[in-house]
Order: C-alpha cells, then structure tokens, then sequence
C-alpha cells in the first residue's frame, strides 16, 4: 500500500508489478520485470507512491516511477541472490531505500544514499 492510502501495489509472480486504485480496487497499469524464479518479491512505495522498489530474484532490486516505469535496477549482490527485502524512508530531504538478502554465504543489507534518490526524483520530475 502506497504511503498516501491510494494504491495497492503488488507484484503478481507472472510478469511484473500491478498497481491497482483503492477504492474502488480497480487496475490502474503494470509493470513488467523478467521472473526467473516463482517467488514473492517484497514492495515498497516512497515520496507518496511516486516512487516504487521492488526485490528481485537476480541479485537486484528496481525502482519504478509509478506513472512512467523503470528508472533504474539497484544492483545489491551475486546474479541469482534473491533480494527479500526492500523498504523505503521518506523525509523532507528526500528518502533512502535499503535492500537486504540472506542465503547460505550470509546476509547483506545496502542502504541506497539520498544523493542517488535525489538523482531519481529529479528524473520523475523532469
């Protein structure tokens, strides 16, 4: 669920990311992303659902503009790390994304810095 309590975004284990309006729960767009592995992937939302992360099953995790779609892929570990975890930190300074994965090697969590979210929020606004 976006910050604003407007959309309902998920990812659908087929092809990619839904975003749906709430209410009345209709489908707005979607977004696709290749799957390799037939697994839930975590979503978060920042800066008022303009901004969406998704994990990744490739050892990366993308950042879509809601209304126009992929800005760029966070790369967070080793081609074939399933990165579980994405969450988002939003303030007036802009907001951070952190990413985080576990498996046998161990556990990894990147904190992406506001200067690379600010790059991206200037993009979405351009």
């Amino acid at each position: 669920m976006a910050a604003d309590n407007q959309l309902l975004i998920v990812t659908n284990l087929v092809n990619g990311i839904d975003i749906h309006s709430l209410p009345p729960g209709q489908p707005l767009r979607s977004f696709t992303h290749p799957i390799h592995l037939n697994v839930p992937l975590l979503v978060s939302s920042a800066l008022q659902g303009s901004l969406i992360v998704v994990g990744g099953d490739n050892g990366s995790a993308r950042v879509y503009d809601s209304c126009v779609g992929l800005l760029t892929v966070l790369p967070h570990g080793q081609v074939g790390t399933l990165v579980q975890i994405v969450t988002t930190y939003s303030s007036s300074d802009g907001c951070l994304i952190i990413t985080g994965s576990s498996d046998s090697n161990g556990a990894a969590i990147k904190v992406w810095e506001p200067a690379k979210v600010k790059y991206l929020e200037r993009y979405c606004n351009s």
